[in-house]
């Protein structure tokens, strides 16, 4: 999803070319906020991402 929606389990992969930073985004309890996020120095595909 581009964005959370309220469901537990929502993940957002994003990336910003100013900053060259990506982000993985988890909101494991449905609230809409991140409760775990990983950062990275470059883009992250979804392939790069083992669950």
């Amino acid at each position: 999803v581009n964005a959370f929606s309220g469901h537990a389990g929502d993940a957002v992969l994003s990336y910003a070319s100013g900053t060259n930073l990506g982000t993985l985004a988890v909101d494991f309890s449905g609230h809409g906020v991140a409760d775990f996020l990983v950062t990275t120095v470059g883009q992250a595909a979804v392939s790069d991402i083992v669950a």
